[in-house]
Formats: structure tokens, C-alpha cells, sequence
């Protein structure tokens, strides 16, 4: 049965480890996108506007950077336990801890992900922020027919699994 939560454990970390990035910035485009030439010519994006989103984007990037280095730390934290303890030497209370600050760590990241996302679309006009969602729907679809080019991660299935 130990051996068994260490596979599931394992996996756990695996799974979170890997989908972590993608949390990272649910944008376009990688970076300042609202630097991008070809973003600011298709969202007719004013130079005020993209100047707003940076000052957005700067009041949020030390509590990113500060979560984001705290989040990695607990995930070593968590493969160091998990790879240096035998499945008898394990103590399931401090694993669960582990798990759970892992989770309320990447919990925070992501509502301050949020937080941000509303506050940048508060500076886009409603049809700036509607051509915003298609353009990353088109990127996700471009990403995952890649997925599925290459053989993908996921068995060929794209970004998403599917």
C-alpha cells in the first residue's frame, strides 16, 4: 500500500510539475505582447493603453517572481523528500503538508495571475479584449495541432490532452 501513495505521490509531482508553466501567463504571446508590433496593429492598441498594462504588469511582477521562486523551492522541497525517503521512512502527516503548501502556493500564484488579467482588461475596449481571447484560442489550437504534428507530449494529443 506505502509503495503505491509513493507512485501516486510521484506522479502527483510529475503531473504538477509539468503543468506549472502554463499557468504562468495566460497571454497570446510569450513576454509583453502589448510591445508586440503586430498585437498593437491588430488590437489598435493606443500607446496610453500599452503604457497602462505596464504599470499593471510592474505592480504585479515582484509578488510573481517572489511566488514563482517560492513555489519551485517547495517543489524540490517535495521531490527531495520524496526521492530520499524509503516508502517505510515516509511520514505521510509532513507529505501532506508538503502537497498542501505546494498547492496554496501555486493557489496564490494563480489569483494573482487573475488579479492582473482583470485589471489589464479593465484598460482594453470590450472588442479589444474579445479580438485578446480569440487570438489565444487560435494559439491554442495552432499549439495543439502542433502537439499532434510532432506525436506531442500526451501521446500526440496536444497541449491539452485532448
Amino acid at each position: 500500500m506505502k509503495r503505491f501513495e509513493l507512485i501516486i505521490c510521484s506522479a502527483l509531482l510529475a503531473a504538477i510539475l509539468w503543468i506549472a508553466p502554463a499557468f504562468a501567463f495566460d497571454m497570446p504571446a510569450r513576454g509583453k505582447w502589448w510591445h508586440n508590433q503586430h498585437m498593437i496593429t491588430t488590437l489598435s492598441l493606443s500607446e496610453e493603453q500599452s503604457k497602462n498594462i505596464d504599470k499593471i504588469f510592474l505592480r504585479h511582477r515582484k509578488e510573481f517572481l517572489e511566488l514563482s521562486v517560492l513555489l519551485r523551492k517547495r517543489y524540490r522541497a517535495l521531490e527531495t523528500y520524496l526521492e530520499t525517503q524509503s516508502r517505510e521512512d515516509l511520514d505521510h502527516r509532513k507529505l501532506n503538508e508538503m502537497v498542501e503548501a505546494v498547492q496554496k502556493t501555486r493557489t496564490r500564484l494563480e489569483k494573482s495571475r487573475l488579479l492582473m488579467l482583470l485589471e489589464v482588461r479593465r484598460v482594453l475596449s470590450r472588442q479589444q479584449a474579445e479580438m485578446l481571447r480569440q487570438i489565444r484560442r487560435d494559439m491554442i489550437r495552432h499549439m495543439e495541432q502542433m502537439g499532434e504534428d510532432r506525436g506531442g507530449h500526451m501521446g500526440g494529443r496536444g497541449i491539452r490532452g485532448r
